[in-house]
């Protein structure tokens, strides 16, 4: 086990974007010298998953450098060592996860949420958002430069959604089109 994970906001985080991963995974021991794990690995500089959220921020206009405008969340609370938690694991803490991410987008109220777990336990953001999947959601296949995203506007109280495959070695093509995106859906006027 990689130890509990409990999201991360961000000292002048106010109705931004909520960020969610799948998984933390490795050595996520909590509070070393006084700093708490996700305070310590948030906005790392390794990876995919950190560049793309600062580029997504530079392309908002949001700040790119601190990542302010951005909570960071995962679909799994409780990681593990190496890769992702299974089918096993994942069953077991998807109570404690759906309960968690619904939490998380109630007290939050981000304008987008940008899901980086595309094809990794569906359900639990399905859940959280209380949608049936294949049901009437109000979610769209978008297809951009031979890719395809699960994007959804804002709905009502709904924040708006871009439901994407990880960013880990994706090609450039791809993580352009996912900002595009996110660039749309924020600037959304029913999005203010």
């Amino acid at each position: 086990m990689a130890n509990l994970f409990f999201g991360h906001k961000p000292e002048l985080f106010d109705r931004g974007i909520l960020y969610i991963g799948k998984a933390t995974k490795g050595d996520f021991e909590d509070d070393v010298n006084g700093k708490p794990a996700a305070e310590r690995f948030f906005n790392g500089g390794r990876g995919g998953f950190w560049p793309f959220a600062r580029a997504m921020c530079r392309d908002l206009g949001l700040d790119s450098e601190n990542l302010s405008d951005v909570y960071w969340g995962n679909l799994c609370r409780l990681g593990v060592l190496s890769g992702n938690p299974g089918s096993d694991l994942s069953e077991c803490q998807r109570p404690l996860a759906v309960r968690t991410l619904r939490h998380e987008i109630t007290v939050l109220q981000p304008r987008l949420i940008v899901c980086t777990a595309e094809g990794y336990n569906e359900n639990f953001l399905y859940e959280a958002l209380e949608l049936v999947q294949d049901g009437d959601d109000g979610f769209v296949v978008e297809s951009i430069a031979g890719s395809e995203f699960w994007v959804r506007p804002k709905v009502d109280h709904r924040p708006a959604v871009v439901w994407m495959k990880h960013p880990q070695g994706k090609k450039r093509e791809y993580l352009l089109a996912a900002r595009q995106i996110a660039v749309r859906l924020w600037l959304d006027k029913n999005n203010l």
